[in-house]
Parts: structure tokens; sequence; C-alpha cells
């Protein structure tokens, strides 16, 4: 698919599909089984974690010209712990 073609949020999945930041927790079969799981307590097998993570890799972007950029988790941890202490910060 090309790039050119691709609005600021929109991207290319891990199955190839075009797919769009907004639906970044949208039809994920995986944490639905998941959440299905920990309700009825049972186990979450490695598969499982691995199949959720993977997802979540493939989901994290942000808007970008001509597509939307997979963003590594080294990156987003740092400014989401910057994000968390500013609010909690006392003013």
């Amino acid at each position: 698919m090309d790039d050119e073609s691709l609005c600021c949020c929109e991207y290319v999945d891990k199955n190839g599909e075009r797919s769009h930041v907004l639906a970044a927790l949208c039809d994920c079969e995986s944490i639905d089984e998941a959440f299905d799981r920990i309700i009825t307590r049972n186990e979450l097998s490695q598969n499982l974690k691995i199949d959720i993570m993977n997802t979540i890799e493939d989901r994290f972007r942000i808007p970008w010209p001509r597509g939307a950029r997979k963003m590594s988790a080294s990156y987003a941890l740092p400014v989401l712990l910057n994000l968390l202490f500013i609010f909690l910060a006392p003013r």
C-alpha cells in the first residue's frame, strides 16, 4: 500500500490492513479473551500475553504526514511518566 494515500492518522497494521489510530483499542480479540479469563479466574497463557503485547506495540502510533508512525515503548514511557508527574505535582 502506498504511504501517499494515507492520512496523518492512518497506518498499515501488522496484518497489512489499513487502520486508524482512533481504533487502537477496538476489535482486539486477544484483549477480550484476556479480560474474560481474568474475570473467570483462569490463567492467561504465555502466547496470549505475547499476542497482546504485539498488538499494543503495533497499534501505539503517533499521527504523521503520509501515515501514522510506530512509536517505541522506550520513548513513550518517559513521556507518559513526565506528564503524570506534571499532573500530580502540587500547584
